[in-house]
């Protein structure tokens, strides 16, 4: 876990904030423990309500035990932070970092390098920002969840590329010759209170593995 690199085309449909009394942070995608699978109730996800329709008890501030890495929205406002769990002479740490004010709408590319004690997230193939990590990256379950648990964002993902190695800046930036396109659109949920439905299907959903809509992808070791 400490030299690894992924890559994700994401879009954000609605940030609206959480209906509950607490605003947790709204679940993207994480590798780890499983704690926001097992609190999506009434078929949150599958109805693509999570933040709207979900309100399962979640662990604190909406965070899994363990994640490594974790991407998650702001409780408030559109911001993306990346955790990273680590250790360092037996203490734990969770580190991220933030990226400010992403669009709604608007489709884009994010990548994570993790090379031992340095964080890259790069927005659309450019370095965003780095981080010199306090601790070692921790070893965690690794199963990739994603838009789980009851304050999953409402948003979409595809793509999900992972590579056991930590990739150099000059790949990265190559990994967006081709541009971000949804072929289908997940729907979203209206304000109200009866958490409607408004679908939006364009094409055929793309097959292969997907860790969208509140599934999970185990991967080799």
């Amino acid at each position: 876990p400490a030299e690894y690199s992924t890559n994700v085309d994401v879009v954000l449909k609605e940030t609206r904030v959480y209906s509950g009394s607490e605003r947790p942070f709204r679940h993207l995608f994480h590798r780890g423990s499983d704690e926001l699978a097992a609190t999506t109730l009434l078929g949150a996800i599958k109805k693509s309500c999570g933040s709207a329709g979900g309100n399962g008890p979640l662990p604190p501030h909406g965070l899994p035990k363990r994640m490594n890495p974790g991407v998650f929205l702001d409780p408030n406002i559109n911001d993306v932070l990346v955790y990273v769990d680590t250790e360092r002479g037996g203490d734990l740490y969770r580190e991220s970092v933030r990226i400010k004010d992403i669009p709604l709408d608007e489709p884009f590319r994010l990548g994570i390098v993790m090379k031992g004690h340095v964080l890259e997230v790069y927005l659309n193939c450019r370095l965003e920002v780095s981080k010199i990590l306090t601790g070692r990256p921790r070893a965690v379950e690794n199963v990739w969840y994603g838009l789980s648990g009851a304050a999953a964002a409402q948003a979409q993902i595809q793509n999900l590329y992972i590579w056991k190695r930590a990739l150099p800046a000059d790949q990265m930036t190559t990994l967006c010759a081709s541009p971000v396109k949804f072929d289908i659109e997940r729907p979203i949920c209206d304000a109200g209170e009866s958490t409607a439905l408004m679908p939006i299907v364009k094409k055929p959903a793309a097959t292969g593995p997907s860790v969208s809509y509140g599934k999970s992808l185990n991967c080799p070791a």
